[in-house]
């Protein structure tokens, strides 16, 4: 419909591209400056303390998500696995539980009806 086209990258294992061309479609005359404004946005954003627990089986997910949340007052927990995670969430009683879908031992969706269903 804006006379475009999409193509597709993908490499198992390594990701998948999308290329989306749009070759009728006007760009603004003066473009943010996006690195400025994430700057100013971030700066503007703030937290109270929290404890976090980060359930990943992938050890670069937990610390890519542990950069991203480091400038902040969380304290942080890492479980390899649902199993593990519940035994943090038991101990520390989080405020915020970030947990992949799959994972080996008992899975995020597991891990979120377990929570769910206990009532402390």
């Amino acid at each position: 419909m804006m006379n475009g086209n999409i193509t597709v990258e993908s490499e198992q294992g390594q990701g998948t591209k999308f290329n989306i061309n749009l070759h009728q479609v006007e760009v603004a005359a003066a473009q943010p400056d996006r690195e400025k404004t994430s700057e100013i946005f971030l700066k503007s954003v703030s937290f109270e303390p929290a404890t976090i627990v980060i359930a990943d089986d992938v050890d670069y997910n937990r610390t890519l998500l542990k950069m991203f949340l480091k400038s902040y007052p969380f304290t942080i927990f890492e479980a390899e696995n649902g199993a593990v995670a519940l035994e943090l969430i038991r101990q520390y009683k989080p405020d915020i539980v970030l947990t992949d879908i799959r994972m080996p031992a008992m899975d995020g969706y597991e891990v979120a009806t377990t929570i769910k269903n206990d009532e402390q």
